[in-house]
């Protein structure tokens, strides 16, 4: 008990044991799996996943079968995805990568990122090659941790406009910062402090328009503001 809980809980998810429950608050809860999916493949009296397994499919999967399951879902959450992003995620070898996606079959399709070869949920790609609405700039405050950098921190640098930039985007004991993205490129990064009023202050990488401050201004408030509680975006 004077170690890590990861001497506890690694052994116990490895075997089937345990796995993640429902979130409280802020804190993470574990469960025996055969509660937590009910038999059905969802939690009790709570929805499923896209693809939420049978009651045929309640026992253990064979593991190759299993393998595509969860490349499946990681490439829901951080596709487009090359195999050896899911290897080194995984922690698995690339070969048993794609024969899981060669088991996924038309469920995938292969895609170019910035010249990478990567791979996506069909359904996903159809949506990303939608053209957009308008031509007006898409401006997004990311929170940390965000799944759209976490899914390309081996290509991050393609992201940034100067590749030196990287340590404040992906820092320290794997820390990843909220980040600006505008049209999908990486031009900052931000921070939030909450008082009487909530502070955003906002580091720029690249020089930014007045009506990209506004965005980024109206996407602060959209995301944060609460009741008559002010917020007040400041550029660094």
């Amino acid at each position: 008990m004077r170690s890590g809980w990861g001497v506890l809980l690694k052994p116990a998810a490895r075997r089937g044991l345990l796995c993640f429950g429902p979130q409280r608050g802020r804190n993470v809860t574990f469960c025996a799996p055969r509660h937590w999916l009910d038999g059905h493949g969802g939690p009790p009296g709570g929805t499923t996943s896209p693809r939420a397994r049978g009651p045929e499919e309640a026992g253990p999967l064979d593991p190759a079968r299993a393998l595509g399951r969860m490349l499946e879902r990681y490439l829901r959450a951080y596709g487009p995805a090359a195999p050896d992003d899911f290897a080194r995620w995984w922690g698995t070898g690339t070969p048993e990568v794609r024969a899981a996606l060669r088991e996924l079959g038309e469920a995938v399709e292969a895609t170019s990122v910035e010249g990478h070869r990567a791979w996506a949920l069909r359904e996903d790609v159809e949506e990303m090659a939608r053209p957009a609405a308008d031509d007006a700039p898409v401006v997004r405050l990311l929170p940390g941790f965000d799944p759209y950098v976490v899914g390309v921190s081996r290509q991050l640098a393609s992201l940034l406009p100067d590749p030196a930039l990287r340590p404040k985007v992906s820092r320290t004991a794997g820390w990843i910062s909220p980040v600006l993205v505008v049209d999908g490129l990486i031009g900052g990064v931000w921070t939030a402090r909450p008082a009487r009023r909530t502070e955003v202050e906002v580091e720029t990488f690249v020089p930014l328009r007045p009506g990209l401050r506004r965005r980024v201004a109206e996407e602060a408030e959209a995301l944060l503001a609460s009741g008559d509680h002010e917020v007040v975006v400041r550029f660094a």
